[in-house]
């Protein structure tokens, strides 16, 4: 509920490109946050990355191998494979700025 409120005022206030980061590999969250949203300022994108990315970029931030973020790897990869509501952008091996330019091309 509040994702949706906070998304529907940030719409009615800004009018440049809003980027809200979220992990949803629940395809019923999904739809529950974006109901109410006027689904034309909505793009979707999932950043993909194969495991090994995932697992370097979680040594780099010093989580722990073991820690809660390692193991939801295998969960999120099986979820992202059955849910059709994203733009694919595959980010493995990727720096920032390649991933942000990405994203900017797909929008505009």
């Amino acid at each position: 509920m509040i994702n949706r409120l906070m998304i529907n005022k940030l719409l009615q206030q800004y009018t440049g490109v809003i980027i809200i980061p979220m992990t949803i590999t629940n395809e019923d969250y999904f739809y529950e946050i974006i109901k109410v949203i006027d689904s034309a300022a909505i793009k979707n994108f999932l950043l993909a990355a194969d495991r090994e990315t995932l697992e370097n970029r979680l040594i780099k931030r010093d989580d722990n191998i073991g820690s809660w973020s390692h193991q939801q790897i295998e969960r999120c990869l099986k979820a992202f494979n059955n849910i059709d509501i994203y733009q694919v952008i595959d980010t493995s091996n990727k720096e920032i700025d390649e991933i942000v330019s990405s994203i900017l091309i797909e929008i505009s």
